[in-house]
């Protein structure tokens, strides 16, 4: 076989092997920054209070709203209703899906180029390489999942169907729960759906 023959999944063997390869890479690279940021132990906080039954509160009896995100709080209180420890899979949340936003933006850069050649392993690479990436997968906090949403709802807007605009709406509803600004993105994302259903 020819360094450029396919797979059987259609991709060139170059592509194949460098979308294998972006996982490890990723994790070895966020493995380096220490975990969880401090901030996030905000979250942590208001998540076990609620977990609890004490309410949406850093301090018991103590009505302060000091989170930016009801959904990744509400995920938390969750992790800690099942029993398990907040702040470490706080972490293996974040790297996770720091890990499926590598994996989704090469599919929405084959979607964009139209092609499964090692072009589409471009954007992914550059995003594993990236330090802000890799801090924030290993950091215990919510950005991580806000940008795993929006890339998912931009790879559903892209969808010439009626079921990947629903879909799209869906994931940008969850996005204006991890964080407020997923309501700015939500807008723009409808715009640009009602503008290119009037061209």
């Amino acid at each position: 076989m020819t360094a450029g023959s396919m797979t059987r999944e259609g991709y060139t063997r170059p592509a194949a092997w460098l979308l294998l390869l972006l996982p490890a890479a990723a994790t070895l690279h966020a493995s380096m920054y220490h975990w969880p940021f401090e901030d996030a132990y905000i979250s942590f906080r208001y998540a076990e209070n609620l977990a609890a039954g004490l309410g949406l509160v850093y301090n018991p009896g103590e009505v302060v709203e000091g989170f930016t995100s009801f959904g990744w709080v509400a995920l938390l209180a969750g992790v800690k209703l099942a029993g398990l420890p907040v702040p470490q899979t706080a972490v293996a949340l974040s790297l996770l899906c720091g890990l499926l936003l590598v994996a989704l933006s090469a599919r929405l850069t084959q979607q964009w180029l139209g092609t499964r050649s090692a072009l589409i392993a471009a954007p992914p690479a550059v995003l594993v390489a990236s330090g802000t990436w890799a801090y924030y997968a290993m950091s215990g906090m919510e950005t991580t999942l806000f940008a795993l949403l929006l890339t998912g709802s931009f790879l559903m807007a892209g969808r010439v169907d009626r079921r990947g605009a629903a879909y799209a709406g869906l994931l940008l509803a969850l996005a204006s729960l991890v964080r407020p600004e997923g309501a700015g993105y939500a807008a723009v994302v409808c715009a640009a759906l009602t503008l290119d259903r009037q061209g």
